[in-house]
């Protein structure tokens, strides 16, 4: 109500003064228009993030060897978020709402590498196959002198300590500049049956005989899933 003068008070068991610099109005009493309430989605979401930070805590501790170029941002809490309502609705902790994530949003796969790749899983080997030709990995700076690949799975259980694995592999360096082959080919096992798992594929610079030192020259993307069949 703007200022002036106020109205009696239309029942002072249900109604209190509130006070602002605009006037003073009458307000109803909090539970006497509706009862007052935990909001159930808030605290079905607390309760689900207790167990998804730290499940996505230990994914990213897991992951550090190969992340730790890059400038990721709230990574932990962006992968809990990702999985809450998967894990809302199902009880489980979905692998598949991690796919196509960029571990750095301001530096995506295809601002670094604009290459087609093709993924294949056959005979218990995941195949990455990097169609790659000159001038399609993009040098960020002067510095920058040689280029590789990874291809790295992480599978298992985020919810138990010790409950992840990794397989990695590197391709051979390749300078900018040069010529380069036709295609990069990755191969690495698949995870043991019934696990759930994550396929990136990360692309990695240097300076002259060091890893070079700005983020912007990193990128990592998951680029495969197995949904497995673990209940949390």
């Amino acid at each position: 109500m703007p200022k002036g003068k106020l109205p009696p008070c239309p029942d002072p068991e249900l109604y209190i003064l509130v006070k602002t610099k605009e006037g003073s109005f009458w307000r109803r009493k909090r539970g006497t228009v509706k009862k007052a309430s935990l909001n159930k989605t808030f605290s079905d979401n607390n309760q689900a993030f207790r167990i998804l930070m730290p499940a996505a805590a230990r994914m990213v501790k897991k992951l550090y060897a190969y992340t730790r170029q890059l400038d990721m941002g709230r990574i932990t809490a962006r992968i809990a978020g990702k999985w809450l309502k998967p894990f809302i609705d199902t009880g489980a902790i979905s692998f598949a709402a991690l796919n196509k994530m960029e571990l750095q949003r301001d530096h995506p796969l295809e601002h670094l590498c604009n290459a087609n790749y093709i993924i294949t899983a056959n005979g218990g080997v995941h195949r990455i196959y990097i169609d790659l030709v000159s001038g399609q990995v993009i040098a960020q700076n002067t510095l920058v002198t040689d280029y590789y690949f990874e291809a790295v799975l992480l599978y298992g259980d985020p919810t138990t300590d010790g409950g992840l694995v990794t397989r990695d592999r590197t391709s051979e360096l390749y300078h900018f500049g040069a010529e380069t082959p036709a295609g990069c080919a990755l191969e690495i096992p698949c995870a043991p049956a019934g696990e759930p798992w994550l396929l990136f594929l990360k692309v990695s610079c240097l300076e002259e005989n060091e890893m070079a030192a700005h983020y912007k020259n990193y990128a990592m993307k998951v680029v495969g899933v197995g949904v497995g069949e673990r209940k949390s």
